[in-house]
């Protein structure tokens, strides 16, 4: 019995897809640790958030800034993010495929409607996840600063 291999063929392609279900994707989040890779799609729509992560709030992705990303608690998303750490880092993917890693640097919960988490700071580049907790009623905040190289 001999295991082959199947790489995924991408030598024709030197960018990721640009929508997915319709949405223009901004992007990959990879957070290796919990099993989480999704696209980030460019939607508030509720809808969006069946098909992976979105851009929430915030400016272009890997700039200066806080780029703000809501995801479902819900298998393959972000339903594991409580399992994580501050110290622990995730990857964001450009759809050139450069990545950059960042480090996470808080972790909280807050009430539905507070969204302090969204503020942002342009002296520092910066991601923000965010999740639903406790039916809904509070929301999990993942906040996460660029690795300096």
């Amino acid at each position: 019995n001999t295991v082959q291999n199947v790489t995924n063929t991408q030598t024709s392609v030197d960018s990721m897809i640009e929508t997915h279900y319709g949405y223009d994707v901004l992007g990959k989040i990879k957070i290796d640790s919990i099993g989480v890779e999704q696209y980030i799609l460019d939607s508030k729509q509720d809808l969006a958030l069946e098909y992976g992560v979105t851009k929430l709030y915030g400016g272009s992705i890997n700039n200066y800034g806080n780029f703000c990303i809501a995801g479902h608690n819900k298998s393959g998303v972000f339903e594991r993010l409580s399992e994580l750490e501050v110290e622990d880092t995730f990857t964001i993917i450009e759809p050139n495929f450069s990545e950059t890693t960042y480090r996470i640097t808080e972790i909280y919960s807050v009430e539905a409607d507070d969204l302090k988490c969204l503020l942002q700071d342009d002296e520092k580049i910066e991601i923000t996840l965010i999740t639903c907790e406790n039916a809904s009623t509070t929301r999990l905040i993942v906040k996460a600063e660029e690795v300096q190289k």
